[in-house]
């Protein structure tokens, strides 16, 4: 700890076989509740929540979107104002209440006593700012140091928290960061000053299992070390179950089911010491949650897609879409890269794999391993440096003009983040009928209007849903519309590119069920993209592994999951 570090005196360890001191309460929420006004009337986001947080110990929220869980969250640093909330009950920390101190007052606590990581470093970091400069700036807010002392500190936090080349990376700006990195850094600014209490709120929504594991590994060690108290914020029943001492279960604004976490998750017995827990929606959660367990329902789902059918993922059909040694190199050209002279990234090292005819393969990996980059060349939103991509006969590589406008019709694309792949200004009705203006169908407007009908009703959406804007709908509906977009052309191919990845579990699990559903109706072949080993177990007929821009390992569900050959598939699992 250098002349930044934090002198705070932090309790001593209980003595052995005494009553451990982490138990004293920091926290306590009492009778929360969280309004938002609008012209129909209070919407209740959180209704009357309680709970305490003792130093060390380690809270998990769980809960659906909608929940009111990252309200709750704000709520608890004083930030539901930000919001246009009203809210009323007790945030007692220390025996001060949040609610009632003056803005100067919090202020002084915020990112020092108390700290948060939001759910999304990309919008929660300032993207003209280097991220550096941003935690030294977290840290001079509260405490005397120099620039230099200050920006010393932060390349030290950099380190702390894993990210590789600190010294470098701290003059790196947000877009420049991958996910896992981003995340790293945010945590590393709500760190800077050692808090008591730490908030995190969905701390690993989006990263893929190593980068997760490392980041949840990484809290704990951290909480461990600093006693920090801990509330972690998630939709993922997993990462509770790794970290948690005690759960609170949301639903509707409200604690639905709070004890100690192996009595929540446990099916009760001894462990919950006859009590009954696993409230219905509790019990919701946890069905919804995919395993890499086959199981009995995972057949099911195999047997209603037909699995082993001639035709439908079976060895003998024909393959629709061929990648032969493809390879994508990015120019290294200033950023984080600046400094290196001439040469390219490989993003993409000559790949090679076959997709047959209304099969699922799924293409898995971690972050920054190309499976994304290898999307984009698929439906030739990237150029590929060399390779072939046969669709259907055709080499989509080298097509140009009208001839790759018309094949693109043939291929649909569903993104990561509906959030920012669907037009801000437009209404759903007018995103999903946008292929068609783009490839003049359905020129007649009553036309246009029943087939976007048509569509959004396949997708499980209402007609309601065609006259609202993304932000007016739920993260699991902007999914549906993006869906909806892509199948609006009737393509043969569907590339989902982390369709569900930032959703949570049970409409996680709906939005699978259309896939499989879609799947089965229309005789889609289906390229998914995860980092979710359990969302791909449930999908796919084959499975390709993605390490540093190569594919290290093919085979079917299978044996992949139970006999892996290649010691990173091994890793991952």
């Amino acid at each position: 700890m250098n002349d930044v570090g934090v002198d705070r005196e932090r309790p001593a360890q209980a003595p052995a076989g005494g009553e451990p001191a982490v138990h004293t309460p920091l926290l306590a929420v009492e009778d929360l509740h969280v309004h938002f006004p609008t012209e129909a009337g209070a919407v209740r986001a959180v209704d009357g929540v309680s709970f305490t947080v003792a130093r060390g110990r380690t809270l998990g929220i769980v809960g659906e979107s909608g929940s009111g869980k990252s309200v709750c969250a704000l709520s608890l640093l004083a930030l539901g104002h930000t919001l246009g909330a009203e809210t009323a009950g007790r945030v007692v920390w220390e025996g001060r209440d949040l609610l009632s101190l003056q803005e100067r007052e919090l202020r002084a606590l915020r990112g020092d006593e108390l700290a948060m990581i939001f759910q999304d470093p990309l919008s929660a970091l300032h993207p003209l700012h280097r991220v550096g400069a941003q935690i030294t700036e977290a840290i001079r807010a509260h405490r005397p140091a120099s620039r230099r002392a200050a920006r010393t500190r932060a390349v030290e936090l950099l380190k702390l928290v894993g990210i590789p080349e600190p010294a470098r990376r701290v003059d790196a700006f947000p877009h420049e960061l991958s996910g896992g990195m981003r995340q790293r850094a945010m945590i590393a600014m709500a760190l800077a000053n050692e808090p008591k209490l730490l908030i995190a709120d969905e701390p690993t929504t989006a990263l893929d299992v190593t980068v997760q594991a490392q980041i949840l590994t990484l809290l704990r060690r951290l909480r461990d070390e600093l006693r920090m108290a801990l509330i972690l914020v998630t939709h993922d029943l997993g990462v509770v179950a790794e970290l948690a001492d005690e759960i609170a279960v949301m639903h509707e604004g409200r604690i639905v089911e709070h004890g100690p976490a192996a009595c929540v998750l446990s099916a009760g017995g001894p462990a919950s010491g006859g009590r009954a827990f696993h409230h219905p929606h509790t019990q919701a959660l946890v069905r919804a949650t995919p395993t890499l367990a086959r199981g009995p329902e995972l057949e099911a789902v195999r047997a209603a897609d037909g699995e082993g059918e001639e035709g439908v993922g079976s060895p003998v059909s024909a393959p629709l879409l061929e990648v032969r040694n493809l390879v994508k190199r990015f120019p290294l050209a200033g950023g984080v890269l600046r400094g290196r002279r001439g040469g390219a990234v490989e993003a993409v090292a000559g790949i090679d794999f076959a997709l047959r005819r209304g099969e699922t393969l799924g293409l898995v990996g971690e972050s920054g391993s190309g499976k994304t980059t290898t999307a984009r060349m698929v439906v030739r939103l990237l150029e590929p440096s060399a390779g072939e991509i046969r669709f259907d006969g055709r080499d989509l590589a080298a097509l140009r003009g009208r001839a790759l406008k018309a094949a693109r019709r043939e291929i649909g694309i569903v993104f990561q983040d509906p959030h920012s792949s669907l037009n801000p200004r437009r209404m759903a009705g007018a995103i999903v009928a946008e292929p068609f203006a783009i490839h003049g169908l359905h020129r007649d407007r009553t036309a246009r209007r029943c087939a976007v009908g048509e569509l959004l009703e396949r997708v499980g959406l209402l007609a309601e849903h065609r006259d609202r804007y993304p932000h007016e709908l739920s993260g699991g509906q902007r999914q549906r519309v993006a869906i909806a977009r892509a199948l609006a052309l009737g393509p043969k191919l569907l590339v989902a590119d982390e369709p569900t990845s930032a959703l949570d579990v049970t409409i996680q699990a709906q939005i699978l069920g259309l896939l499989r559903e879609l799947r089965r109706e229309l005789g889609l072949t289906l390229l998914l993209i995860s980092h979710d080993l359990a969302v791909v177990r449930q999908m796919a007929d084959r499975v390709a592994v993605m390490r540093a821009g190569r594919i290290v390992e093919v085979a079917d569900n299978e044996t992949l999951y139970t006999a892996p050959a290649h010691p990173y598939t091994r890793e991952l699992l």
